[in-house]
Order: C-alpha cells, then structure tokens, then sequence
C-alpha cells in the first residue's frame, strides 16, 4: 500500500500536471477534465505533448455528432473511450487475439478522427459552440481517420504506428454502413482479421444501444 509521502507525491505531480494542461489554448474546466482522465488511463500510451496536441484538435470539446449520439461537448472523447471499453470488453469475455494488447485502445481512440474535421467552434469562452464545418478537406471517414490519426503520430517519436490489423480495424468500422462497392473488402478484411467485426460491433453497441 502506499504511504502518505507518496500519495501526496501523487497528488503534486496531478496538479503539476492539470496546471501545464491549463496553460494550452483556452482549455476549459470540461477539457481538462477529460484530458486529466485520459492521462490517468492511457498515459503510458499516450504522452502528455501528444495528449496537449489531441486536445489542440479539438478531441476533448467536439461532440461524437450533433443529432445522433454523444453530442454534447467532449462526446467525441466519450463515445472513443466507451468503444474501447467495450472492446477491452470482448476481448477479455470472448478471448480475442490482437497483434498487440495496446490495440484496443488504439483503435477506440481513433476509429473516429476523422469527425475533427466536421467541426468548427464559435462563440465566445462562456458559449462555446460547434458547427459543421464547410471546409473540411477530405471526403469519406474509415480511411480519413486513418490519414489523419498518422499525421498526429508521426509527429511524435514514441508514439506507436498502426499495425495492418489497427488500420483494418478503423477503416472498416462501419461494417456495412458504407457504399456498397466496399463491402467485398470489408468481408475481406474480417477473414483476415475477425477483430474487424467486434470492432464494428463495439461501435455499434456503444452509439446505438448505449447511445453515447
């Protein structure tokens, strides 16, 4: 167990911390929260200049969406975080085999990425707002995620590198929900990779069951 020194070496080192995290661009008390708990369950995964750049994206305000699920602001983050459990979920009630124990997460952190691109905010600090943005650069979501989840992780060198498996993941996680001409390879990628389809279904679990 631990001993008071070091449960108050915990608690500097967390205000330390929540205070380099205030001290990014105009967080809110909502976002920091949320970057604070996400530091506290993917920290070793996730440094805190890549946690810093994330929250830049607008990972902790953005809703998952504006009609159907998670729309609240920080919704995004929830609705990713909730899909990881429930594929952290599967993984241990059904014994799914991943190339590595890091993907679960991995792939519930960025299977929606692409949704940073759908928002922009406006308003002031009191009342922050999010738009559809009329801007965004590139068509589709699956392989958009992909693309832009690499841009993040190639700016940091100990960020991890998606394996063929990940990438299969975020790419077909709308299953059939996609047009009609992909569905060959999304068999495809479900023989070769089974974690495809709970990928797919954790998602769905998550957004239309439990409608975060």
């Amino acid at each position: 167990m631990e001993n008071i020194e070091q449960k108050n070496l915990k608690v500097t080192e967390s205000k330390k911390l929540y205070e380099r995290y205030e001290s990014g661009n105009n967080r809110t008390p909502g976002e920091l929260r949320l970057m604070m708990e996400f530091t506290e369950s993917a920290g070793n995964v996730f440094s805190e200049n890549m946690i810093n750049d994330m929250a830049d994206l607008g990972f902790f305000r953005y809703p998952a969406s504006q009609t159907f699920h998670g729309t609240q602001d920080g919704g995004l983050y929830e609705h990713s975080m909730a899909v990881f459990r429930q594929l952290r979920y599967f993984t241990s009630h059904l014994d799914l085999k991943w190339q590595r124990p890091e993907s679960p997460l991995l792939i519930g952190i960025f299977h929606d990425w692409a949704k940073l691109q759908n928002y922009e905010q406006i308003g002031s600090e009191d009342d922050l707002r999010y738009i559809h943005s009329t801007e965004r650069l590139f068509p589709g979501h699956g392989e958009v995620s992909i693309i832009l989840a690499q841009q993040l992780l190639q700016n940091h060198i100990s960020a991890p590198h998606f394996t063929e498996e990940e990438i299969a993941c975020i790419r077909y996680h709308m299953g059939a929900f996609t047009d009609q001409k992909e569905w060959d390879y999304y068999t495809n990628a479900i023989r070769k990779y089974p974690n495809v389809l709970w990928t797919h279904t954790a998602d769905m679990v998550i957004s239309q069951i439990h409608g975060i």
